[in-house]
C-alpha cells in the first residue's frame, strides 16, 4: 500500500462525508454531527493503521513497542467515540452512517484505485 493510494481514498472518504453530512441536516443536527464525527473518527482510524503498516513493512527494525502502539490507537479511537457520545450527543444512526463511509471509501479505492502491472 502506497501513500498515494490511502490519500486517495481519504479524499473519497471526505467527499462521502460532505455528502452524507449535507444529507443528514434534513434530520437532525445531531445526525449531521453524527455522520461528520463518524467520517472524521474512521478516517483518523484508517490512517493510524496504514502508518502502522507502513512502518511495519518498511522499517522491520523499528518493530518493537508496535503493539502498545497499536493498542494506543485503539484506545485513542475509543475514548473519541466516547467523547462523541457522551459529550457531544450525536445520533448513533449519524454515527454509524458517518463511520461506514471509510468502509465504502475503502471499496472504491480496490475496486478503481491504481493498479501496477
Amino acid at each position: 500500500m502506497k501513500l498515494g493510494d490511502v490519500n486517495g481514498i481519504l479524499f473519497v472518504n471526505l467527499i462521502l462525508c460532505v455528502a452524507l453530512t449535507m444529507a443528514a441536516t434534513v434530520w437532525t443536527p445531531a445526525h449531521a454531527l453524527g455522520v461528520g464525527v463518524g467520517a472524521a473518527i474512521g478516517a483518523l482510524n484508517l490512517w493510524l493503521l496504514a502508518v502502522m503498516l507502513r512502518k511495519l513493512l518498511l522499517a522491520p527494525e523499528e518493530r518493537r513497542g508496535l503493539v502498545l502502539r497499536f493498542l494506543a490507537k485503539y484506545g485513542l479511537v475509543g475514548l473519541l467515540i466516547a467523547v462523541a457520545f457522551f459529550l457531544l450527543k450525536v445520533s448513533p444512526v449519524g454515527f454509524a452512517a458517518g463511520i461506514t463511509t471509510t468502509v465504502v471509501a475503502l471499496i472504491f479505492g480496490g475496486l478503481f484505485g491504481r493498479r501496477e502491472s
